[in-house]
């Protein structure tokens, strides 16, 4: 009697030989199925204990960090047309890697962009690939790049993990468990403006569960519009809120300036914008709750995080492998503050190799292969040009929270039209005076930069609802070679 399978007709023969093939084959994928979860589990407990321990490494983090390295270099030679000018990666071991990743070159946007065709995986990438990534606009031009973020749900799960007490599925079990303060535009009925016109300023993302399943609009944080947040907020009453420093410091004074929450906040979780200690106190005290940073890029690059109320980040061991370099592209020594460069073990389909985040850091040292940052020095971008048009980053001479003037301050922005010369823009608090005005002209005078004030009801927002620190219209003298 013949057998069909899939519309096919075989004979008992032909039937027995397909059966023997498929049992072994999915019986194989079962089990490489089953020890991928058993390795994320691990990982994520691994994570969980270097959360919980103050971020100090083991000779175990130090070991899975340099194998993962060495065997990403072997990977990016064997499978990436750019690297196979690389012969000694294919030699990577435990041993070597470090030393043969610091022969490699440091890359950045442009850099990707000029050699993209050639930094895709052969195998893995295709035309039809569906999982993309984009930059904002806030470090350059926009980026697009293929992405397969392999790490970042184990790095999720054990950071909702470590600042709630709660296991990540009973979070995402809550309707709205987490929700998220971002640049996203309002819907309703699929229209801004019928959103608007009701009063509605936040957007559903059912999908979304890591990030938040509602995303309130930082647009709109106004006097007239944030009782409508709250009124929300107490309404579905999440475990967590997450998303951009200052459109959570903006509801959390607003709270602190009428009424507390209704409900009680597990945590909130700054991240995608630089948030200084002072803000996350600030937030924890009107929220009620302690507050937590989580420090990435789009990019899948690095994963970083802090103590409740903690401005010292952790780069985990087990997403990339991180320098920090200076402008001569040394390792700086530990307390130095240099440029971010990092290697991503996750993103296979188009590897971040040496890759400039844009950001400017403080090293605080690396221990047991977690590397330690004791402060977030800004972007490299953010830099003004004294009257030589000599370039001044604003790194390590305007650090606004290092002042006393920063406790009466809002909102600011610099602006520069014409070199040696800034407009500080800023929304002031009542409590500003004079001397504060003083101690930011003192501050500029040591560069020789001359400031006018310019006194705003607030900042405006960038196209994704960012806080940009500088406006820089001076145009940049071209070297000659």
């Amino acid at each position: 009697m013949p057998l069909c399978i899939h519309g096919r007709q075989l004979s008992a023969g032909q039937f027995l030989i397909k059966a023997a093939g498929y049992v072994p084959r999915h019986t194989a994928q079962f089990f490489r199925n089953r020890r991928r979860q058993a390795a994320k589990q691990r990982e994520q407990r691994e994570l969980e204990a270097l959360m919980q321990g103050g971020g100090q490494g083991t000779p175990r983090t130090e070991t899975a960090r340099l194998s993962l390295l060495a065997a990403l270099l072997r990977e990016i030679y064997a499978h990436v047309p750019y690297y196979r000018q690389f012969p000694f990666l294919a030699k990577a071991s435990k041993k070597n890697c470090i030393s043969l990743l610091s022969r490699l070159p440091v890359t950045d946007k442009e850099f990707v962009r000029t050699h993209e065709a050639f930094l895709r995986h052969v195998q893995l990438y295709h035309e039809n690939y569906p999982t993309w990534g984009h930059t904002g606009a806030t470090t350059g031009r926009p980026l697009s790049f293929p992405t397969s973020y392999v790490a970042e749900d184990t790095h999720q799960r054990a950071l909702y993990q470590y600042m709630t007490g709660m296991h990540f599925d009973d979070i995402a079990a809550k309707p709205f468990g987490i929700v998220t303060f971002c640049g996203t535009r309002p819907l309703y009925n699929g229209s801004e403006e019928q959103a608007l016109d009701a009063h509605i300023y936040w957007k559903s993302e059912p999908a979304d569960a890591f990030y938040g399943t509602l995303d309130f609009c930082s647009f709109y944080e106004t006097e007239d519009c944030l009782p409508y947040y709250v009124q929300k907020l107490n309404e579905i009453q999440p475990f967590v809120i997450r998303g951009y420093s200052n459109a959570i410091l903006s509801l959390a004074r607003f709270v602190a300036a009428t009424a507390p929450l209704a409900f009680t906040l597990k945590a909130v979780y700054v991240t995608s914008e630089y948030c200084p200690l002072s803000a996350m106190q600030e937030i924890s005290r009107a929220l009620g709750c302690p507050v937590f940073g989580q420090y990435g890029q789009v990019e899948g690059s690095f994963f970083g995080w802090t103590a409740a109320n903690s401005d010292t980040y952790y780069l985990s061991p087990f997403y990339g492998f991180a320098e920090v370099l200076d402008d001569a592209g040394n390792p700086v020594k530990e307390g130095e503050t240099g440029h971010l460069i990092v290697t991503s073990f996750g993103n296979l389909v188009q590897p971040w190799i040496r890759y400039d985040s844009g950001d400017m850091v403080q090293y605080g040292g690396t221990n047991g292969g977690v590397l330690c940052l004791t402060g977030l020095k800004g972007r490299s971008k953010d830099f003004i040009y004294d009257v030589s048009m000599q370039k001044i980053p604003l790194v390590g001479f305007m650090d606004i929270h290092y002042l006393k003037c920063h406790l009466h301050i809002r909102q600011y922005q610099i602006q520069q039209d014409a070199a040696g010369a800034v407009i500080f823009r800023v929304a002031a608090l009542s409590s500003w005076t004079q001397e504060d005005e003083d101690e930011i002209r003192a501050a500029f005078a040591k560069k020789h930069i001359q400031v006018t004030f310019d006194y705003v009801a607030g900042i405006p927002l960038s196209a994704g609802g960012k806080e940009l620190l500088t406006v820089q219209h001076v145009a940049p003298v071209q070297e000659s070679n």
